[in-house]
């Protein structure tokens, strides 16, 4: 982890994540959830920004900044802060504090005679939001950007705000209020003499270099503004469209700024720094110390001067948000600044708020990717989530070349140098995929599957892959929730087939797990055969399915789990009768497996008889079950998420070792067997999460290598088996 450098005049500066200290599957983890984020109209979109000692490792915009206009958010769009902007003003209060101007402790009256009935009240409790003065004016009306606010003087509303009645002892409660960060406002012009928008553009904007921070937006900056939107009850509704015909008279100190999510990391940077930024000292290093202490320690709430602070004080993260969908935050103590502007307000972005920041710290912490010389890093492709890949020689050169299904498009990524080649495009984000020969002209097809609506395709393979288009055919739209497809030969034949999951309670076969047989002239065919042989017999959302002898009596069985807590949490197996295409028989295997999502067979102890390995991908742990009872033993009951597994001869001792992938962990691991069921943990690569793994010669020297599908960590990637050649085995 990157050192935090303290009090030094750092500047935003473009960088590594790595460099920074920053776990880069985590941040890509981060961006994936955004998307998720806009998917589910939680917000219309915005931008997240996220720098460490100064170098920023996140800025990303998302959504849309307009919807009715189809404007997307870029980077630089201008947001409405709404009461982000309170620190801002806190920051021109203590401007004068350093100068002498003002004291901390002076009473609103001292400024403002109107108050002189509430001599009590001083500029700390307007700053802490201890006055006892109501949240806000009797005339102030909703919405926060309504056009009789924005038109009035803030000599008026501190007027007003003089008039109120206190509703509690000043300095004995807590209680937010706009109205006292807006006399705030007004006591800046009193005392400065200078209106409080321009008195922050000299002391405060310009010094730091925010060139787009501003109370009114100028007309040729319109279409860069952001609309504001309201989500109270998962209904978007416009709540604001910038207008630039309108003067704004009322800069509102409580929530009026506008400005880019750039703009506001230079100034959050700015008291990491105690003050100074870019060489200007904008404030004193005590007047910036003063505003990230606690000021209210006899109270619950943790307050700074303008800003809200996490306790306990070690901490040492001062934040702030807004109701247009605002939220920023500073961490002294990892050298971070974070922001998250959406602009759509309500209950759910709060939510993504809290989680944005646990994530962020989650990345922070978390240690950086870290070289293992036994497993090599090499990078298929990068910067967005996928669910599935495969690998196979599609070209024909020898080289295992892989198959992604990402941005809704089929990818072929041709080794060695990886060039993208877009094999089909259309709305279908593959969840599993699989390679098999569906035509049977000796040449690798490929095989891609549709959560819901359930969809399973394949592409064939033309005669140049690279140049030729891939024709799409259909295999079945009827399963639904098909997470897992595998091939094998289930009926006997000698010819692959296909098992698939139809994990959905909805549609024609729900709760039901199906195989699929290769129509004798699969070009032509309008769909594959269907044989539904677990009818409704696999509740909970069954996940992965493996195909293998489990009894020993030369047919394939199919294996599968459930995460449901509800009808899952299950591994269980299905004994194939005579004749594949009738009903099979079920048998549970354990249950109580909280989060189970992948089981495969494998002879883990050489005993001549199929156990099974599993994986609780939505809970912890990796296990396996010995035959014939079905005795659990766990190989890893830490790792949290390993959603996939894979098992092979890893390091070519000749028994079946396992490799997985957490995507919570953001941890590939391998796990040693010696032989007799006893399993060591070595871990691949500390900063890799994964949706799908597979164990595959990649680079055709003969062992196993380890190719990873990473949604969470928004990469394709494979890991050089050195261990074999190494000899660098640990047996116990």
């Amino acid at each position: 982890m990157a050192a935090v450098v303290a009090g030094a005049d750092l500047k935003l500066r473009e960088g590594s994540a790595e460099a920074a200290g920053v776990s880069v599957g985590r941040l890509g983890s981060v961006q994936s959830r955004i998307g998720e984020w806009v998917d589910a109209d939680v917000t219309a979109g915005g931008v997240a920004l996220v720098t460490r000692n100064g170098v920023i490792v996140m800025h990303r915009a998302f959504g849309w900044a307009d919807v009715e206009n189809q404007a997307r958010f870029e980077p630089d769009t201008i947001c409405q802060l709404a009461s982000v902007t309170k620190p801002v003003t806190a920051t021109a209060v203590m401007i004068l504090v350093d100068e002498g101007k003002l004291a901390l402790d002076d009473p609103v009256s001292k400024h403002i005679p109107a108050f002189a009935r509430h001599r009590s009240v001083t500029l700390r409790h307007l700053l802490t939001h201890t006055s006892g003065l109501p949240r806000d004016v009797p005339t102030r009306k909703p919405p926060a950007m309504h056009r009789e606010w924005l038109g009035r003087r803030l000599a008026d509303i501190a007027e007003e705000t003089a008039r109120m009645n206190l509703t509690f002892e000043p300095g004995s409660r807590y209680s937010y209020c706009n109205a006292g960060i807006a006399t705030l406002g007004r006591v800046v012009e009193v005392v400065s003499g200078q209106p409080f928008d321009q008195f922050l553009r000299k002391r405060v904007f310009e010094k730091i270099g925010m060139p787009s921070a501003t109370f009114q937006p100028p007309a040729e900056a319109a279409r860069k503004v952001a609309t504001l939107y309201d989500d109270q009850s998962g209904r978007r509704q416009l709540s604001y469209r910038f207008d630039p015909a309108f003067r704004i008279v009322n800069p509102s100190p409580n929530g009026g700024l506008f400005a880019t999510a750039r703009d506001m990391a230079a100034f959050v940077q700015m008291f990491l720094n105690e003050g100074m930024y870019d060489g200007a000292q904008v404030l004193s290093p005590w007047a910036a110390k003063q505003m990230l202490a606690d000021q209210t320690p006899q109270l619950p709430q943790g307050r700074g001067l303008g800003w809200g602070l996490r306790r306990p004080a070690s901490e040492a993260v001062f934040t702030h948000s807004g109701s247009s969908g605002t939220y920023y935050w500073g961490d002294a103590r990892r050298g971070v600044v974070g922001i998250l502007f959406s602009q759509t307000a309500g209950p759910r972005v709060s939510a993504a708020h809290r989680e944005f920041y646990e994530r962020i710290t989650a990345a922070v912490d978390s240690p950086a990717g870290t070289a293992n010389p036994l497993w090599p890093r090499h990078v298929v492709a990068a910067g967005y989530a996928n669910a599935t890949a495969v690998a196979a020689d599609f070209t024909g050169d020898g080289r295992a070349d892989v198959i992604v299904n990402g941005r809704r498009q089929t990818l072929l990524y041709v080794a060695p140098q990886w060039r993208e080649v877009i094999l089909h495009k259309g709305p279908i984000d593959a969840i599993h995929s699989e390679v098999m020969d569906v035509d049977g002209d000796g040449d690798p097809d490929y095989i891609g599957a549709r959560y819901t609506p359930g969809l399973i395709f394949w592409l064939e393979r033309p005669a140049d892959p690279v140049r030729d288009p891939w024709p799409y055919h259909l295999v079945d739209d009827q399963v639904n929730g098909i997470h897992g497809v595998m091939a094998g030969d289930i009926d006997g034949d000698r010819k692959p087939d296909l098992a698939a999951t139809s994990a959905q309670p909805a549609g024609p076969f729900p709760n039901s797990l199906a195989w699929f047989k290769v129509p004798a002239s699969p070009r032509g065919a309008e769909r594959w055969q269907r044989y539904v042989f677990a009818r409704g017999d696999a509740p909970g959302l069954s996940h992965y399915v493996g195909i293998g002898d489990v009894n020993g009596d030369g047919r394939a069985d199919i294996a599968s789990a459930a995460k449901l807590a509800k009808d899952g949490n299950w591994f269980a197996w299905w004994e194939a009768p005579k004749d594949p295409t009738q009903a099979w028989s079920k048998h549970l295997i354990a249950a109580g497996q909280e989060g189970a999502t992948n089981i495969l067979m494998a002879d883990v102890n050489k005993d001549g008889r199929m156990d099974f390995v599993g994986s609780r991908g939505h809970g912890k742990g990796v296990v396996w079950f010995e035959a014939p009872d079905w005795k659990p033993r766990e190989i890893n009951a830490a790792l949290t998420g390993p959603h996939s597994l894979a098992v092979g001869d890893i390091d070519g001792d000749g028994d079946i070792d396992v490799a997985t992938c957490a995507k919570h962990d953001f941890t590939a691991a391998w796990f040693e067997n010696d032989g007799r069921g006893n399993f060591r943990t070595h871990v691949i690569y500390n900063d890799q999460a994964a949706y799908d793994v597979r164990l595959v010669d990649m680079d055709r020297d003969g062992d196993l290598d380890l190719l990873i599908a990473g949604q969470e960590s928004r990469n394709v990637a494979w890991y050089e088996n050195r261990v074999a050649a190494s000899g660098a085995r640990v047996k116990r």
